[in-house]
């Protein structure tokens, strides 16, 4: 109980770090980029494929 009284903010440049990080792997996540030599399109093309059936 004691060590909550004495919570302290993290510090300017680890906060400032973790957001960098954040903001990093969320465009890796966005950015859906699709191998063309190997035909790999991310699991859409059969997803289309199984709705037209």
């Amino acid at each position: 109980m004691i060590n909550v009284l004495k919570y302290k903010r993290p510090s300017f440049w680890i906060l400032v770090v973790g957001v960098i990080t954040i903001i990093i792997i969320s465009i890796g996540l966005i950015s859906n980029s699709i191998n063309k030599k190997s035909g790999n399109t991310g699991g859409f093309q059969k997803v289309k494929n199984f709705r037209k059936k």
